[in-house]
């Protein structure tokens, strides 16, 4: 089955995913960078974030795959409070993605982000790999699967973003 070739938007879509994703690592002292090796990733996997979204341009979901060495680096130790971090890393992903999506005229809505055990996760083959990353030891991947109205084009706006990492009380 061949790869539809991705529209400009999609590309530009997908630099955001993966440069939102280096960001909320650096946020945390966590370096990450880029690997292509999904047979050192999928056996790795300790656990994955998964968040849906929907907007009148855009709808899907996104899913954070980690493996313990990660998620003990920015959150700490046990399970529990891996999956506790593992959320709410998600959750700071998707809101980065959405800042900078906002920016150029594009708004959805997030649900709750729920995490799931890794072991058994794999990709579809005819699906792309997302983005996958070795970071301090360990692996990240992040796969951004979306659905775009026909015709969207990126225009950058003067909408109100919030500075990532800002608390926003309502």
């Amino acid at each position: 089955m061949d790869m539809p070739c991705p529209s400009p938007v999609d590309t530009y879509i997908e630099e955001i995913v993966q440069q939102a994703t280096i960001d909320l690592f650096s946020h945390y002292a966590v370096e990450i960078g880029p690997n292509s090796d999904l047979c050192a990733i999928l056996p790795n996997v300790a656990l994955c974030g998964v968040i849906g979204f929907t907007g009148p341009d855009i709808r899907g979901s996104l899913m954070l795959a980690c493996s313990s060495e990660p998620l003990k680096l920015v959150g700490g130790e046990g399970l529990t409070t891996m999956r506790d971090w593992l959320a709410e890393l998600t959750n700071q992903l998707l809101g980065r993605v959405k800042n900078r999506l906002v920016a150029m005229g594009v708004d959805f809505y997030a649900s709750t982000p729920v995490v799931l055990g890794g072991g058994r996760i794999a990709p579809i083959n005819s699906q792309p790999l997302g983005h996958l990353f070795t970071a301090d030891g360990g692996v990240v991947s992040v796969w951004f699967d979306t659905e775009l109205r026909a015709g969207l084009e990126l225009v950058p706006t003067t909408n109100a973003v919030l500075r990532e990492g800002s608390t926003l009380l309502f």
